[in-house]
């Protein structure tokens, strides 16, 4: 990865294929990191998007907000303290690989026991399992894939690096966002999603035009419940077309 390529770059980069591949109005869909370069897409390239579609929120209260609970439900009240307890529990890797991402990638380039471990605790940790195990949902061979992508093709340091860019460029996922999305946007919401933003807070960012919420699903949703996940993503785009 190039130094400075943070997840803006990473937006202008898709916009650039896509202008290049000849589409001019499109919709562009994200979870994750998927979700900041979307944010991006429909902040800095409205006019070339019919919508965007999220399953990760990001929008939080800024400082000019007199009264950040301001339409902000009981519901809501309870999703955002569940949803911090996992954060608080679940992101110390976030730390590691916003400021030594190098360090960690030789241990996880040389060991596939160890690329397993730091990926596969992830499923486990924020999926809707049940009381199954990640490999009893997803299946072994899935699984197996997914880890593969990124053993085969020795990206999980670049991967790494996403964040310590992104951190340093000021545009990472913890870090604050100033900005507002023109493009029409759609919001799936998961139960086990570690981001459970509250629609008030949404819709004083984005231009919010559909809003669902699904009884089931965590934040790998397209992976874990891709049916539900299409139907979504379709849904929203009868919405914008």
């Amino acid at each position: 990865m190039q130094p400075g390529f943070d997840v803006n770059r990473v937006a202008d980069a898709i916009a650039e294929v896509m202008e290049q591949l000849g589409y001019d109005r499109y919709i562009a869909q994200g979870g994750d990191w998927g979700a900041i370069v979307t944010r991006r897409l429909g902040e800095a390239y409205a006019d070339r998007l019919l919508g965007i579609h999220v399953n990760m929120l990001f929008a939080f209260p800024g400082p000019d907000d007199a009264d950040p609970m301001a339409g902000v439900t009981d519901a809501d009240s309870a999703r955002l303290a569940t949803a911090g307890a996992r954060i608080a529990d679940g992101t110390g890797y976030m730390a590691i690989q916003s400021t030594r991402p190098q360090t960690l990638a030789y241990g996880l380039t040389d060991s596939p026991t160890g690329l397993a471990a730091w990926i596969l605790e992830k499923f486990q940790a924020w999926s809707d399992l049940d009381e199954n195990s990640a490999i009893a949902t997803f299946g072994i061979d899935r699984l197996l894939d997914n880890l593969m992508i990124y053993w085969v093709t020795n990206t999980v340091g670049s991967a790494a690096r996403l964040y310590a860019e992104s951190a340093r460029a000021g545009t990472g996922a913890a870090q604050a966002w100033a900005g507002t999305v023109s493009a029409p946007t759609g919001h799936t919401v998961y139960p086990y999603e570690l981001l459970q933003t509250p629609r008030a807070w949404g819709e004083k960012r984005y231009n919010l035009v559909y809003w669902a919420e699904e009884a089931r699903g965590g934040h790998f949703a397209a992976f874990e419940r891709p049916e539900a996940f299409v139907a979504d993503v379709r849904a929203f785009a009868r919405v914008v077309r």
